[in-house]
């Protein structure tokens, strides 16, 4: 009976991946720039500053002492410049800033580590 309930909750998911493919594959370039532009719109200008900080601050201690201190070094920049606005009250202490800024990390290494991957194919597609 459970192994029934399994079965049908992987058929209705293996379903949904495929509706959600198909519907995405339908969907034109340009409406997908709609989208991907409306959705950057809502996000608030502050939000955006954190990310592009944990985006710098990481790329920058990334490729002078590797990733994982890069990503430390923005949480800790996050979490002290969140700190920073709680003791002194002269700005906003929000959970949602210090999350945005460690998003902007974990993008900076995602990106930097699927460009990496993509230019070691080239190389071997040339070169071998």
């Amino acid at each position: 009976m459970l192994a029934k309930c399994f079965r049908v909750k992987r058929i209705k998911l293996i379903r949904l991946t495929l509706y959600l493919c198909i519907k995405f594959i339908r969907m034109s370039i340009q409406t997908f720039k709609e989208k991907v532009k409306g959705f950057i719109s809502r996000i608030p200008t502050d939000k955006k500053k954190h990310f592009a900080a944990g985006f710098a601050i990481c790329a920058i201690v990334s490729l002078l002492c590797g990733y994982l201190i890069g990503f430390a070094v923005a949480a800790i920049a996050a979490a002290g410049k969140e700190a920073r606005d709680y003791i002194t009250k002269k700005g906003t202490p929000e959970f949602a800033d210090f999350v945005y800024t460690i998003v902007g990390a974990v993008s900076f290494i995602l990106f930097s580590v699927v460009l990496s991957l993509l230019v070691q194919a080239f190389i071997m597609k040339v070169y071998f």
